[in-house]
């Protein structure tokens, strides 16, 4: 009888927990349609969360709720920039810091010793890097603060307090439903029109953003999504493929097709780049699969790519599609040629790092060449930028953190890893705020789970080689 209550309050605590999770693409629907009702539900998001997290003990939602922040930001009190403080930092960095706080009472030195010390010892040197970079120039290096140096220091906080792992599972389920809704709200005939305004409105940010940048030839608007930016959606795209291939489970295939989908939309060449070398390595298949087998899979990948790259090639997106190509006059590389080469000058003029924000703040006046545009800031060129500001050593150290953080021997992980380190040259991922963050200590737990079971794989073999020694 006990047991058959205790299963029946799972049961129950689970279809409340999937309604919660319908939320976030309802809210997303509500502010793609009439923004004026979006407010309720996000409010009733926002309790909803707090409750799980200080009530219920669940870390996921601290999770969903950074991921969701710009849906709830500024759309409880539009142009109220009062409100739009408070809302984010409620939703950003409230749950986590009291979180973090509550957590760290219980660490003890030994945590320290093997934690930090022992799995993160770069990370923590390249934070170290990131803080006394500062000092060159406080005024410059604001900018940094939360863009840059927060999200580490709070990375390297949760991996020191964090014991157990993050529920992968109830990630997907998040990613699966706001998939859902940002494929839908991506179809309705006025949503360019609907994000357009709401961007350019002041609505979403703090100030009028020009939605421009989110064209393709001024004809195809990307998949901006919850994120508002149709990088980052490319990122979490392929980070949600990752976790599809990586479990699996029974909706596998649902994840596989929503990730590849929205990744699709998102038009983010280099996150189309990750996610199309992740579906190389599931179509060739592992080493326990039957040759036929695994050339089935890999002639379906193949021929779905083949079909999604003529499809849009023959499309007015043919040019897009040629961006692509590293020496096509059109490629992502050279249209930021002029940030790397900018960026590269100053690492030159100063191998030793310029200090956080000579590159990227934007209080300080530049003059930056890139084709026939000038910009006052770099963007879009993170090695570069890395080399311009924290000269060869921060640079180094931002490598071997990296390598210490994503690295282990799944083939999944490995690719994931080689795929986001080339976007790097293109891209600015590791400057994009609390959403690195999430991406950081989802990516960290997987790596430290894995290593786990492969140390107790090999302990009983270990433990039996010592037994007959003796």
């Amino acid at each position: 009888m006990k047991y058959l209550l205790i299963k029946r309050s799972e049961e129950s605590d689970s279809v409340w927990y999937s309604i919660y999770l319908m939320l976030f693409p309802v809210t997303y629907l509500f502010i793609m349609t009439d923004y004026s009702v979006a407010k309720f539900s996000a409010i009733i998001l926002l309790v909803w969360s707090y409750y799980l997290i200080f009530l219920k003990g669940n870390k996921e939602p601290i999770i969903y709720l950074m991921l969701f922040s710009r849906c709830i930001n500024g759309f409880i009190a539009p142009h109220n920039m009062t409100v739009y403080t408070i809302m984010n930092l409620l939703t950003t960095y409230l749950p986590i810091c009291i979180f973090l706080s509550w957590r760290i009472l219980f660490t003890t030195v030994d945590d320290v010793k093997t934690r930090l010390l022992g799995r993160y010892k770069f990370t923590l040197l390249y934070c170290v890097a990131l803080v006394a970079f500062t000092f060159v120039d406080l005024k410059l290096a604001s900018y940094a603060v939360t863009t840059r140096i927060l999200p580490m220091l709070l990375f390297i906080l949760a991996c020191l307090v964090l014991r157990q792992d993050i529920d992968s599972n109830r990630l997907r389920s998040f990613f699966r439903w706001t998939f859902i809704g940002m494929l839908v709200a991506y179809f309705l005939p006025n949503h360019a029109d609907v994000a357009r305004e709401l961007l350019q409105d002041g609505v979403v940010f703090k100030k009028p953003v020009v939605a421009n940048q989110y064209f393709i030839l001024l004809e195809y608007f990307r998949n901006i999504g919850i994120f508002w930016d149709s990088r980052i959606v490319g990122i979490f795209s392929y980070l949600y493929l990752f976790l599809a291939l990586y479990n699996g489970g029974k909706y596998k295939f649902v994840d596989i097709i929503l990730a590849t989908s929205v990744l699709l939309t998102s038009m983010s060449r280099g996150g189309i780049i990750v996610g199309l070398l992740l579906l190389l390595i599931y179509g060739v298949g592992t080493a326990k699969m039957s040759f036929a087998k695994r050339m089935l899979r890999f002639s379906a990948v193949s021929i779905m790519a083949t079909i999604i790259s003529i499809t849009f090639y023959k499309s007015p997106l043919g040019e897009y599609i040629e961006s692509f190509s590293v020496i096509s006059e059109n490629s992502a590389m050279m249209q930021r040629e002029g940030f790397s080469q900018y960026a590269l000058a100053a690492f030159w003029a100063n191998p030793l790092g310029n200090g956080q924000g000579y590159l990227k703040s934007p209080i300080k006046e530049r003059s930056v060449n890139v084709g026939d545009v000038t910009y006052d800031k770099v963007s879009d060129a993170f090695y570069a930028i890395l080399l311009g500001e924290m000269g060869f050593i921060g640079f180094g150290l931002f490598i071997l953190s990296i390598l210490e953080i994503l690295f282990h021997r799944n083939p999944y992980s490995l690719v994931l890893l080689i795929g986001f380190m080339l976007q790097l040259i293109g891209t600015d991922v590791p400057d994009m705020g609390m959403y690195y963050f999430v991406f950081l200590i989802i990516l960290s737990r997987i790596a430290e789970k894995q290593i786990k079971s492969v140390v107790s794989e090999r302990m009983p073999s270990v433990m039996k080689l010592a037994a007959a020694s003796s």
